[in-house]
């Protein structure tokens, strides 16, 4: 059984004042667990708090590895390019011609990346639309914000690799085996 109060003021502060008067109405009723409601809703929701903070954590993992696995493949890449990368420096390319080249490959594996994932993401929160509570299944604004997140992650890690292969001197990249 529960008895609720309700108070205009700090519940906290009104608790003995609640209990002295639950006494003197009910002497033989055993009065335990006196929480305010923040703190009940606290206690009742710890198990939504736990899950979404650990999806929050896998989410942050995930972009991470992501960016990490498109930097890793951007950098694999300019590096066996090295001497491709010096002809075309040699024969005129400018700075911003091959830094765009590399970034481009970047784009293309976000472009793919978006093109299979936001399908899938959109019939994943389809199948699980019955159990996510007052959540709706199609959150434009989430999927916009995921969408611009990895690309700014996987933009950046192509960036990276792109710039410093760019700068390659021709004559030293020429020489390399």
């Amino acid at each position: 059984m529960a008895f609720l109060v309700r108070v205009e003021n700090d519940p906290a502060a009104l608790a003995g004042s609640v209990r002295d008067a639950f006494r003197s109405f009910a002497p033989g009723v055993p009065l335990f667990l006196v929480r305010t409601m923040e703190e009940v809703r606290y206690l009742t929701t710890w198990e939504q708090r736990f899950f979404s903070r650990t999806f929050v954590a896998f989410a942050v993992a995930a972009l991470l590895l992501a960016g990490l696995g498109t930097y890793g493949l951007i950098a694999y890449r300019a590096s066996r390019r090295v001497r491709e990368i010096g002809v075309r420096v040699a024969l005129g390319a400018s700075y911003r011609e091959v830094l765009g080249m590399l970034v481009r490959e970047g784009t293309f594996v976000v472009g793919i990346g978006l093109a299979l994932g936001l399908p899938a993401a959109y019939l994943v929160s389809r199948v699980l639309e019955s159990i996510l509570f007052r959540i709706p299944a199609v959150n434009v604004a989430l999927y916009l914000t995921a969408g611009l997140l990895l690309s700014a992650a996987v933009l950046l890690a192509s960036y990276i690799p792109a710039r410093r292969a760019a700068r390659i001197d021709p004559m030293t990249a020429l020489r390399q085996d």
